[in-house]
């Protein structure tokens, strides 16, 4: 076997995973607490809540359903991780680097994101209420039936995104950056759109489904 097929051999078992560092091997801890350094480390479903992980680097590692409540990922590198299902309520990531990761499917709402870079990320279907994305970068990002009801927007870019279904009901986009993004089926009520005005024109469906939702109580 020459050198080049060797080497070509090697870098496909990385891109396999079989690398990954899993968390039940002794250095984690160390790595991730100590060197602040976890790449392509496996915390799947790990107890994470209230850490201190501030500037730590975590890309490509896996996170699915991870408890991360109100950890501190300030200026962390999440960049390609995953992180499916993931609890992060009260979590703070500003200026975190989330550029491609997937968070399909995470609990976020009350996280702080601020200035957080998030180009391409996938938060399909994630729950994003009351979140801090003040001048966050989602450009491309998929927000697709996103709950971000009561989020703070404002100055974000969101060129190119995705948010076909998504609940913005008291949100704040004050100069947000929309251009190009998908906005069709969304949830305008109450909603402080770019220009700086408020959007009440998507408030019948969410009071419909109040009222609805009023009337199955009472029986």
């Amino acid at each position: 076997m020459n050198h080049f097929v060797f080497f070509s051999f090697l870098i496909l078992l990385m891109h396999s995973g079989i690398f990954i560092t899993h968390a039940s091997e002794p250095d984690w801890e160390n790595r991730l607490f100590i060197k602040k350094e976890c790449i392509r480390c496996n915390l799947n479903k790990h107890d994470l809540r209230k850490a201190q992980l501030n500037n730590v680097m975590l890309s490509e590692s896996l996170l699915n359903q991870a408890e991360l409540q109100e950890a501190n990922l300030q200026g962390a590198d999440l960049s390609g991780a995953s992180l499916r299902g993931a609890h992060l309520e009260g979590a703070n990531l500003r200026g975190a680097n989330l550029r491609g990761a997937d968070l399909e499917g995470a609990y976020l709402n009350g996280a702080d994101l601020t200035m957080a870079e998030l180009e391409v990320a996938n938060l399909r279907s994630s729950d994003l209420r009351a979140v801090k994305l003040l001048g966050a970068n989602l450009q491309g990002a998929d927000l697709g039936n996103t709950n971000l009801s009561v989020s703070d927007l404002a100055l974000s870019i969101l060129k190119g995104a995705n948010l076909k279904n998504a609940n913005l009901q008291s949100a704040n986009l004050r100069g947000a950056d929309l251009s190009k993004a998908d906005l069709s089926g969304a949830i305008l009520c109450n909603t402080q759109v770019p220009s700086g005005e408020i959007e009440y024109s998507g408030c019948i469906i969410p009071l419909l489904l109040e009222s609805f939702n009023t009337k199955v109580q009472d029986q």
